[in-house]
Formats: structure tokens, sequence, C-alpha cells
């Protein structure tokens, strides 16, 4: 007579991993948050169509959705446009290029340098909540009216931003794990790259989003105010030309792009910090 015997560790299959409950419910949300934001754009743009063909809204002032679309699709047709969106592109990268690069090494040397910290560091904090608008005609008489200065004007209003940002970057960083390099006779570069670069990545990363989103809009903001060319210029035009369709149409095209932006930098953004551990979120742990 044969006796069933239960199989051993080594002898039984090993179990599928499954996701955890939590990162399920976690997924599960997200999706039904994204399928409500789906749902409630639709709703208005159907709300909105109606309303423009029953006449609720002058279509003159307001085109409808259909409408819009067409009248996109005429405004992109338009080399000119194209060129006046080049133009304004080429200024929003080097405006995000210096600032960011600026606010990035002077972000650091304040948060590495305790004295210089102090001395300087609410300067910028009074920059970044003035209305940067204000400074336009200062802009103006320095760079003159041409495509200078709204490079210069972005990257000063980015700046701020941005060193702010990489300035509470580095304030994660913890000191024992300094002193750990230190324990072990590590070079300063050692602790720059091993310790202050990871700990302070969070902080750097916000800031070079806020470098781009300035970098935007502060362009778009000074060729608005002088209109020298570029999708600014444009928009000044359509809007005493009472254009609104053409006005809406580059006003969407910006918002999609700066929308597109921030999707890839935060997808960016997190396989960079990949190597990140998952925080828990049962606090008991730090009870004992």
């Amino acid at each position: 007579m044969s006796v069933a015997t239960r199989p051993t560790a080594e002898e039984a299959p090993a179990a599928a991993p499954s996701p955890a409950p939590r990162e399920r419910r976690r997924l599960s949300l997200d999706a039904k948050a994204r399928l409500i934001q789906v749902a409630i754009l639709l709703g208005l743009l159907v709300v909105w169509q109606v309303a423009s063909w029953l006449g609720l809204i002058g279509s003159r002032f307001l085109p409808g959705p259909i409408e819009l679309v067409g009248t996109a699709a005429d405004v992109f047709s338009d080399g000119a446009v194209w060129g006046a969106v080049g133009k304004s592109g080429l200024a929003m990268l080097f405006a995000f290029v210096i600032g960011t690069a600026l606010g990035i090494a002077v972000g650091f040397l304040f948060g590495l340098v305790q004295v210089l910290k102090d001395a300087f560091f609410p300067v910028v904090l009074f920059f970044m909540s003035t209305p940067k608008s204000i400074f336009i005609p200062l802009f103006l008489l320095l760079f003159g009216i041409n495509q200078n200065a709204p490079i210069a004007f972005a990257a000063f209003a980015t700046f701020f931003y941005v060193c702010v940002n990489v300035v509470g970057g580095v304030g994660l960083v913890q000191e024992r794990h300094l002193r750990v390099v230190d324990a072990y006779r590590g070079k300063w570069w050692q602790r720059i790259v091993d310790v202050i670069l990871p700990a302070s990545a969070p902080g750097v990363f916000a800031g070079v989003w806020y470098g781009i989103k300035h970098a935007v809009f502060e362009v778009l903001i000074i060729e608005l105010y002088i209109s020298v060319g570029g999708i600014g210029a444009l928009l000044q035009e359509y809007s005493y030309l009472f254009q609104t369709g053409r006005v809406l149409s580059l006003v969407l095209f910006v918002v999609i792009v700066s929308l597109l932006l921030g999707s890839l930098w935060n997808r960016l953004e997190s396989r960079l910090e990949r190597w990140k551990p998952e925080k828990t979120t049962d606090q008991s742990l730090d009870l004992y």
C-alpha cells in the first residue's frame, strides 16, 4: 500500500508572483480617475458644441469644437505659423538651458555653503515671490526690442524657481550619510557623487520641471508684451482682429505641448529614480 507523501519545499512548484493588494487597488483608482477626467472633458465638449449649435454662444467670439478643429487645420497649414513656433521654441530652449544651468549651480552652492545661503537665499526667495512682469521694461532697456529680450527675461524668471528647488533638494541630504563617507576617508567628489547628488535628486528633478514650465510661459508673456515675433506676436495679432478661433488654436497647441513635455519628464524621472526603495505605508514600523 502506497502512502501519499507531502512534497518538500524543493519539489513544490513555485507560486506565480501576484501584485500586492495595495498596488492593485492603487492602479484601479488611477484608472478610474482617468476615466472620470476623460468623461468630464467629453461632457464639456458636447455641452460646448450643443450651445454653439443652438446659438447660445456666438461663433464669432467662441466657435464650437468642430469649427475650432477646422480653424486649427487652417492655422497650422500656414508656413508663417510654423516659423513663429520655431522662433518661440528656440527662445524657450535657450532660456531653459541658461536659467536651469545657473539655477542648479547656484542652488548647489547655496545648499553646500551655509554662509552663502544665509546671505543670499532670502534675496532669491524675494525675487521668486515677486511678479516677474514688472522687470520687463528693464530687460527692454538692457537688450532692446529684439529676440534677446525674451531669452534673457525667461532665463531670469526660470533661475529663481530652479535654484529654490535645488536648495530644498540639497536639504534632504542626511548628515549621518556624510559621516559614513568621512569614516571611510572618502574624497570630496565621492561625497558629491555618492551621497549629495542621489539624495538631492527629487529637488533637482522638480527644479528642471519648473525650468521647462517657466521658460515656455515667460517667453510667451514677453512676446505678448513687445511683439517681437513668435507665438506671442501671433496671439496679439489674432486678438486685435477678433479671430478667437485662431487664438484658441494656438493656446491649445501650447497647452498640449506643455502637457506632453510634463508627461515625458515624469516618465524620465520615474526611470531615473527606479533605484529608490519603495516607501512603506505601515507607520507602525516607526514606533520601534
